[in-house]
């Protein structure tokens, strides 16, 4: 099993078959991420 990483940097180090795994691990962290920040702003703005 490849090691999942979230660097682009650290992309070459796998195979082309990775690629689409790393890349879509990813995209679930981007959007963890968003949603962390969306939650926040929304609490934010019922607070005030």
């Amino acid at each position: 099993m490849p090691k999942v990483t979230y660097s682009a940097f650290l992309l070459y180090e796998l195979e082309p078959e990775d690629y689409e795994i790393t890349i879509g691990a990813f995209e679930s962290f981007e959007n963890q991420i968003r949603n962390t920040i969306e939650c926040g702003e929304d609490l934010l703005k019922s607070i005030s």
